[in-house]
């Protein structure tokens, strides 16, 4: 599914999703939004950041995905 204005980016700090799993720093997200607070996508997982927990990048690596997922 695409999401409307998707960017891309890497996380500054470790994150904890919505399910309880955390992210390390370095992470590759998929960041929908602006502001202070962005929407952010780790294989599917929605993880909500704010301002300092993310820095864009034009990295053409994909979004994160854990192995096995996504054949």
């Amino acid at each position: 599914m695409s999401r409307r204005g998707k960017r891309l980016g890497r996380l500054l700090v470790t994150v904890r999703a919505m399910s309880g799993r955390t992210y390390a720093a370095g992470t590759p997200v998929e960041l929908v939004g602006t502001g202070s607070a962005v929407d952010g996508w780790v294989g599917g997982e929605w993880v909500p950041l704010r301002w300092w927990e993310f820095t864009e990048t034009s990295d053409p690596e994909p979004v994160a995905t854990e192995p096995g997922l996504d054949r």
